[in-house]
Order: C-alpha cells, then sequence, then structure tokens
C-alpha cells in the first residue's frame, strides 16, 4: 500500500484507490492514552507525532507540514494556549482538533484561537480523512492569485450592500457576510462564521465556496484589504493604524498581501492614492 492510495477499511463510502497528495501532517499528542488515528493516517500521509509543548515550533520548522492535528481529551490550561499559539504562528496552516469534549464552551474557544476544524472523539479513519481533505482542498483553492489593480474609486458602505443585497436575500451564508461585515477587524475565523449559519466548519466551506465562487478565509482577506484601501485614500493616517483597523495584527504579513494582490506596498498606495487633508475631507472619499 502506498501513500497515494485509501485501504480498504476505510468504509462508508471511501474506495480502494482514491488520490492523495503526499502531504506531510504533525500530530499533537495532549491525551493521557492516545488513540490510533494517528498510526492509521500515517498509512496515507508521512507524518510525525510529540507530545512536547517546546517541540512544537521546531517540528513545524522542520516538517513544514500541510495540516497539524491536536488530540486531547479535555483541554485545559497550557494545551489551550498552544492551540492558540500554534495558530497565530502558523495562520495558513490548518489544524484540526480531535477531542472527547463536546461542550459548546470548548467548541466556541477551539474555533475562536484558530481551530480550522472541530472533531469530537470518538470518530472514524474515514471521518478524520474526509475533513483532512476539504481542508486541503481549500488551502489549495487560498493559493497566491496575480496581483491586481487597486480600487481607483472607493465605494461606499450603502453601495456594496445595496449591490449584494439581491444575492444575500437567498443565501445560506448570509449571516457569515454579515458577520464580516461587522467584525472584519477582530479576530474572526471560519468556525464563527460557521456557527453564525448553525453548520460544521466543513459543510458551510462547501457551502460558502459554492454559493460565492471563493473561500471564506479569501472573501475575508479580500474584504479586509478592500477596507484598508480607504483608509489608505486618507494620508493621516499610518499604515500600521491602517492594518489594525482592518483586522491585521501582524504589519509585514499584511505588507506582503497587500503587495501580492495589488502589486505595490500599503505605503506606496497611500503615497499614489491618498489625498491631501486640506484639499477635501476625509469622508468625500466614500461619496
Amino acid at each position: 500500500m502506498t501513500t497515494q492510495d485509501i485501504p480498504q477499511r476505510l468504509d462508508s463510502g471511501a474506495t480502494a484507490a482514491t488520490p492523495f497528495r503526499k502531504s506531510t501532517f504533525l500530530w499533537v499528542d495532549l491525551t493521557r492514552d492516545p488513540s490510533t488515528l494517528f498510526h492509521d493516517l500515517c498509512d496515507l500521509y508521512p507524518g510525525r507525532r510529540i507530545s512536547d509543548h517546546e517541540r512544537l515550533p521546531m517540528a513545524v520548522e522542520d516538517l513544514s507540514p500541510a495540516f497539524i492535528c491536536f488530540e486531547d481529551d479535555y483541554p485545559r490550561g497550557s494545551d489551550m494556549r498552544l492551540l492558540a499559539e500554534a495558530s497565530a504562528y502558523y495562520p495558513d496552516v490548518p489544524l484540526v482538533m480531535l477531542t472527547h469534549d463536546h461542550s459548546k464552551e470548548t467548541m466556541v474557544w477551539a474555533y475562536r484561537n484558530g481551530a480550522t476544524s472541530y472533531m469530537v472523539k470518538p470518530i472514524t479513519l474515514h471521518q478524520l480523512v474526509r475533513e483532512i481533505r476539504t481542508l486541503l482542498a481549500l488551502a489549495r483553492n487560498d493559493a497566491p492569485s496575480p496581483p491586481r489593480s487597486p480600487p481607483t474609486r472607493l465605494t461606499s458602505q450603502s453601495e456594496r450592500l445595496g449591490a449584494q443585497a439581491p444575492r444575500r436575500t437567498a443565501s445560506r451564508t448570509a449571516a457569515a457576510l454579515i458577520r464580516v461585515e461587522q467584525g472584519f477587524a477582530e479576530d474572526l475565523r471560519l468556525g464563527h462564521a460557521a456557527m453564525a449559519c448553525h453548520m460544521s466548519a466543513s459543510h458551510f466551506s462547501r457551502i460558502f465556496k459554492k454559493e460565492h465562487g471563493t473561500s471564506f478565509r479569501c472573501y475575508l482577506l479580500r474584504y479586509r484589504l478592500e477596507r484598508a484601501c480607504e483608509s489608505l485614500a486618507m494620508a493621516e493616517v499610518p499604515v500600521k493604524q491602517t492594518a489594525f483597523a482592518a483586522g491585521f495584527n501582524d504589519c509585514s504579513y499584511f505588507d506582503r498581501v497587500f503587495r501580492r494582490r495589488y502589486g505595490m506596498t500599503p505605503r506606496d498606495y497611500q503615497a499614489t492614492h491618498s489625498a491631501p487633508q486640506s484639499d477635501e475631507a476625509p469622508g468625500s472619499l466614500l461619496r
């Protein structure tokens, strides 16, 4: 059996030869009685298991995993902080939480602190693999795109809402769009949007991509960048303040994604698109 085939023991719809990319993974074992899921998953992906908190940064650096699984029966204290730290340092790596804890409070905490998926044990290998495949597909859809020209005219909030209104009326993810508009500057995660729509993270991701033609992560990133452009159009607003106000906690990351999308740095955009404060009021740019 190779790492590119799903074994026969995957029932409930899995086939014996479903193709897989060779994606490495990291398994963070925080349990007292580990399950067999790690060893089963190693039949499909090359992986490494660690149980020491201090080894996480080194393991991620050495392995460059496509995804990370946190197995923790009842996460508490330092274990919870570890998930939050992993998400903060490696925001582009999907994090799967495997636990016996089915409390709503823990699930909400996990999503707010970076978990991409929250799965309550016992689960089958087939269920885990299906979830991972969804996350990897979404990650591929979030790949960098060619630079786009910065907006030459900034639309107002009422214009944006008016253009989206017909589509959102029948949208199953309308609550997520409202959540983005109202809280884009917050630590907004896919799990938050999924809960707003009363869906699981994986189901929400599929529906959102079907309705909007892009992943939730890309939609949120684009929305934040557009709001950043509005702020940068005011010459007196510092770039760092713009980044934080738009929901970016890392200025270097903000600079990188802005340049990737628009082909220029935020500072260059501000220099070429901002109007002098003495010429017109900041609000006039949004008319």
